[in-house]
Order: C-alpha cells, then structure tokens, then sequence
C-alpha cells in the first residue's frame, strides 16, 4: 500500500500565515533601485518590522541601510507611515491595518522623498516589461482551469492596479 505524501498540518500552517511581498527599494541620488522579496507572518507583523527587515533582504548595501520612513503602494502614493500599524492579517480592520496582500508590490519611501516622488520614480520600473514577466513566474504556481477569459487575467503588475494591456 502507498502512503501520499500529505503536508503535515503544521506546514500547511506555516504556509498559510507567511506572506511574501516585493519592495522597490530607491535611491534616487545615484539612480538606483532594487526588488526584494521579504517573507512576514502577517499574524503579527508590523510596518516597522518590514522597515526593519530591509537590510537583510536588501543586496544592494548602499539601499538596504538607506533610511525609509514607511512605505507607499505604487497606484497612488499614499503613505503608510505608521510604525506602529498591523502590515496585513486576519486582524486588520480598515482604521488600524496597511492591508498588504500577498505578493503585493510595495515601495520603500527613502528619507527626504515623498510617496508621490516614489511613484513617479517608480513607474518606468514596474512597467519594464522584462520585470512583469520575473514577476509573473516568481507567484506560487495555482491550478486553474483553462478558458477563454485566462488572457484577461491580471498581469503580476497588477498589484499596481493595471491590467495586463491587450495588443
């Protein structure tokens, strides 16, 4: 008899409380920029703990001990700047939660700068198109069924709010 190799239930646990996001860190001084990817439990995970988690993740030395104060996301540039606010999570209600999702793009806001600053310096670098298709193959694989409604689907971009463009 052949056993199925079933996750136990507490990596399926830890599975469903890590979240991954992206972070465009700038430096607009020396035209600079990286993403990165960090990994948070979004049980308890606050915007300073992702600020704080930057260096780590960072490669670029010079980006990752930049200082950031909060974070914008890249469709409107309003700032979250509350060091203190839940990142995301099953706790979050409107007034006290960034409601960052999964696989969501977010811009570190270097000292000096404004989040509509990062957004216009951000722009041309979400929308390069060689960063979209990374992206795309960067989301866990899900299954889905094939249709022809799958070419509407949302491009990785997306999390910036834009659709994938029909040519």
């Amino acid at each position: 008899m052949m056993q199925e190799n079933k996750p136990s239930s507490s990596s399926r646990r830890r599975k469903e409380t890590s979240y991954k996001i992206f972070v465009l860190l700038l430096q607009p001084s020396s035209y600079t920029f990286e993403l990165i990817q960090i990994m948070y439990n979004p049980i308890h995970t606050t915007i300073g703990n992702i600020l704080h988690l930057i260096p780590q993740n960072a490669t670029e030395q010079k980006l990752g001990n930049q200082i950031h104060r909060g974070f914008c996301r890249p469709m409107d540039g309003i700032e979250i700047t509350d060091t203190t606010m839940l990142a995301s999570g099953s706790r979050c209600r409107k007034s006290n939660c960034a409601r960052i999702h999964k696989g969501e793009i977010i811009i570190a806001i270097p000292e000096g700068y404004t989040g509509l600053d990062c957004v216009n310096l951000a722009q041309p670098i979400l929308q390069n198109h060689k960063l979209v298709w990374i992206l795309s193959h960067t989301k866990p694989k899900k299954r889905h069924r094939r249709s022809s409604h799958q070419s509407q689907r949302s491009a990785p971009g997306s999390v910036m709010g834009c659709p994938r463009r029909r040519q």
